[in-house]
């Protein structure tokens, strides 16, 4: 096997260690402050459709920040959390993404996952 291939099949093997959108970067532990969290979860809530889940018995159970990072001409690393994806979850049923643009105040996408169980015992 090529070095390039090994570096392709364990990146491969190992995606989970990535947060995925439209900056790609390793997913690390951060600590994120609790005025961050309820600013966040402020601007999903005032999405229409949002409300209509929380309302339907949602909660938010997580809320992690999209980090950008930039390094500058003369070497200096700048990085911004300029997105986040809220997590929320209905009983054993239902799960949603939440993704927020933080510069936009707004909702950018919702992704909602519905499970479905037919017992047949």
């Amino acid at each position: 096997m090529e070095r390039g291939s090994d570096v392709t099949a364990n990146l491969a093997g190992n995606w989970s260690r990535f947060a995925f959108g439209p900056r790609m970067g390793f997913r690390r532990n951060i600590e994120v402050s609790e005025e961050f969290k309820t600013k966040v979860i402020e601007i999903a809530s005032s999405d229409e459709d949002v409300k209509k889940l929380l309302d339907d018995g949602y909660t938010v159970i997580d809320v992690r920040p999209i980090i950008s990072t930039r390094v500058e001409a003369d070497g200096q690393v700048v990085a911004k959390a300029t997105a986040a994806v809220v997590t929320l979850k209905k009983d054993m049923t239902g799960r949603a993404e939440v993704w927020v643009d933080i510069a936009k105040s707004k909702v950018a996408r919702l992704v909602i996952t519905t499970r479905r169980v037919i017992d047949k015992s």
